[in-house]
C-alpha cells in the first residue's frame, strides 16, 4: 500500500524545472547582495559583488545564467534621504 501524506500535507512533483527565479538585492554603499529563489521560494543561489559597475555587470550574467528563460528583479529599499 501506497504511503500517504497526512493531515494539511501536499506532495507535488510537477517535474519541471524552475518556472520563474526571482533575485532579491541588498543593495548597500560598498556592496550589493543578491540572493534568487524559484516559484517556491526556496534559495537557490547568492552572490555579493561590489556596487561598482562591474560589479552590475557579473551580478546581471550570473542571474542570466542561472534563469537563462527570465528573471524578476526585487531591490531592497531602505527609504532614508538626506535631510534638507
Amino acid at each position: 500500500m501506497p504511503a500517504v501524506p497526512g493531515p494539511g500535507c501536499l506532495r507535488v512533483d510537477l517535474g519541471l524545472e524552475t518556472l520563474m527565479m526571482v533575485v532579491g538585492v541588498d543593495p548597500h554603499e560598498q556592496s550589493h547582495t543578491a540572493v534568487a529563489a524559484d516559484e517556491l521560494g526556496r534559495k537557490k543561489a547568492q552572490k555579493t559583488v561590489r556596487a561598482r559597475r562591474d560589479g552590475h555587470r557579473e551580478l546581471t550574467a550570473w542571474a542570466r545564467e542561472l534563469a537563462p528563460a527570465g528573471r524578476t528583479w526585487r531591490w531592497r529599499t531602505c527609504g532614508m534621504w538626506p535631510a534638507g
